[in-house]
């Protein structure tokens, strides 16, 4: 996608009294430099009066708009990684030194309501490096040049603090016996990797611990801010987090903030390492292999982000221990983006789920395979616990044609102010599940529109929403449903009771090359649900005609002819994040 956003066939800018308002958690500092953006303090955004605002807003309908992100808007740092993001809520990494302009466009109902820019200014580190090498010595050397390196990783981490990196030698293995702690260290400080100019390798150091039973951590920062721990390789004992447990690998705690692990690689154990805990906190392209546990958050972490990591296997070896790839057991304002989740080997957890009270959480560009993607509470005996202010937005979500009934559901739903939108849904029975809890109530104003569902196997049903009848102020447009293969189908279906509200739904396309009849919404067919409701009145059984079905194929769920939806403004982006014509096309994908 082109860094300059083309903004013709777009209604006029900025209703007056629109004010974009942008908070970041820092603009300057020392490379690589994580940054979190919140606009959700935005004013004056079009209220479709549909969802509620959170506790900070003054209406909720930042969850409809588009806030598009071009973190270097004039083309600083090329070759970055994940120049463009999506979502009211936002971080980057800023890799190399200079000055960036990062950009916000923002599109609400009425079209496009303008842009803001914030300055960015990183700058090289400046400052005392150590060196530690397997040949080192801790009361020999000084650390200070790669020719009296020190020797232990505890010895190097010592010297951490304000301005100081602390570097091991590339191709070196440095083995612990315990759990390494580094307290209360305030950067900017780097733990990290260089190449020995008298014995050069690209390899990355390999931090190896054998601890069992006794370590959770292979090192862990506590209460620290503004480190970044980079470039560096991880491994225990194996893959386990009881009966032996293993640590996991770099972590921070609660108190930390502003604090970044970047390409990282994690294996062999059994600790939740993925963990952006604290505040202001990024996890991003770490690959995580052969690990029981991996991500997890508490109620006292916001403003964190997961962007960019792979976790490639998970649960292969300790199988008793089943777990999430990520759980998000409280906090705000995350975002998750651009993650690989579950690899296409089988597995038997949910890739993300949301629980405890977690609200503003954007689920942008990722890749997730498995079990459900769920929104529900945790604690089953507390009414405050729930989730709001969540969306999903532009991900591949892959499911195995494994498990039977509920776990074949993609997105599951016991919350309220939800969207669902440009997502590509392949391989699952059931699509979005929306549900009735009998503790935190009804599920509510729930927004599932611009999503493909693709169903490739004849031997289940195959539901696409499925809807509590106790469910209110549901919305489903512009989605696309195609099935491959089965016998039995259905657009909407309704359980557990009668329907008393219709949701809205409309300009939806169903096509399935098998169907011998097309009773699709709730027993009924289109034009018997047509009747009964004035709903879908614009919905159609049609071809869509997909380019590919092949979820490996570049052109997988793209469209070959437009099929026109109803054109949502605040819908700006597609799947692939280009900007939407004129006529919005139905699906995930423009054509």
């Amino acid at each position: 996608m082109s860094n300059i956003m083309v903004l013709k066939n777009r209604q006029s800018p900025s209703p007056e009294g629109v004010v974009i308002n942008i908070s970041t958690s820092r603009i300057s500092g020392v490379a690589p430099l994580s940054v979190f953006f919140d606009a959700t303090g935005t004013t004056g955004i079009a209220d479709t009066e549909f969802f509620e605002p959170d506790s900070g807003s003054v209406n909720g309908s930042y969850m409809d708009a588009t806030f598009h992100w071009n973190f270097d808007f004039t083309n600083v740092d090329t070759e970055a990684n994940y120049r463009t993001g999506s979502g009211f809520v936002a971080a980057h990494v800023f890799e190399n030194p200079g000055n960036y302009t990062v950009r916000l466009d923002v599109y609400d109902n009425t079209g496009y309501i303008g842009f803001k820019t914030v300055a960015i200014q990183v700058t090289e580190f400046s400052g005392t490096t150590y060196y530690v090498a397997d040949d080192g010595h801790d009361t020999n050397n000084d650390g200070l040049s790669t020719t009296a390196p020190f020797l232990t990783v505890a010895k190097g981490l010592s010297m951490l603090g304000t301005n100081v990196r602390v570097l091991f030698k590339n191709g070196d293995t440095f083995t612990i016996t315990a759990q390494v702690t580094v307290s209360t260290k305030t950067g900017p400080a780097i733990v990290g990797a260089y190449s020995d100019p008298a014995d050069p390798s690209t390899d990355e150091p390999i931090i190896h611990i054998t601890a069992e039973d006794t370590s959770y951590t292979t090192i862990y920062f506590s209460a620290c801010s503004d480190i970044r721990i980079m470039n560096l390789e991880q491994s225990a004992l194996g893959e386990s987090s009881t009966d032996p447990r293993h640590p996991s690998g770099f972590s921070f705690d609660n108190s930390s903030r502003n604090m970044l692990k970047y390409r990282t690689v994690e294996h062999d154990n059994g600790g939740m390492s993925m963990s952006p805990s604290g505040q202001y906190n990024v996890v991003q392209e770490c690959e995580y292999y052969n690990t029981t546990q991996t991500g997890y958050t508490s109620p006292t972490n916001d403003y964190n982000a997961l962007i960019g990591n792979y976790v490639h296997h998970k649960n292969t070896v300790d199988t008793h221990n089943k777990e999430h790839i990520f759980r998000m057991q409280g906090g705000s304002n995350y975002y998750i983006a651009h993650n690989i989740f579950g690899p296409d080997i089988l597995v038997d957890y949910d890739a993300l789920t949301i629980r405890g009270n977690s609200y503003n959480v954007v689920i942008y560009k990722n890749i997730l395979t498995g079990w459900i993607q769920a929104a529900w509470p945790q604690n089953r005996n507390s009414a405050n616990e729930y989730q709001h202010h969540v969306i999903f937005d532009s991900n591949l979500i892959k499911g195995q044609g494994t498990y039977a009934l509920d776990r074949e559901r993609c997105i599951a739903l016991h919350s309220k102010d939800i969207v669902i939108r440009n997502n590509i849904i392949y391989d699952y029975q059931y699509g979005v599940t929306i549900n009735n809890d009998t503790v935190v109530g009804a599920s509510t104003r729930i927004k599932v529109y611009n999503n493909t569902f693709i169903y490739p196997r004849g031997a289940d049903n195959f539901y696409v929403i499925d809807l509590d009848y106790r469910c209110s102020n549901i919305f489903i447009k512009n989605n696309i449903m195609l099935d491959l293969d089965s016998t039995s189908r259905t657009f909407l279906n309704v359980k557990n009771g009668e329907l008393t509200v219709a949701p809205i739904s409309d300009y939806n396309i169903m096509y399935g090359a098998a169907w011998s009849n097309q009773i699709l919404f709730d027993g009924s067919t289109l034009a018997e649900w047509q009747a009964a409701t004035d709903n879908d009145d614009n919905s159609a059984i049609q071809n869509p005609n997909l380019i590919s079905t092949d979820p490996v194929n570049a052109n997988f769920a793209k469209l070959t002819i437009s099929i026109a939806g109803e054109v949502l403004n605040y819908n700006a982006l597609d799947f692939s994040g280009i900007l939407r014509g004129q006529i919005h096309d139905a699906g995930a994908v423009e054509a």
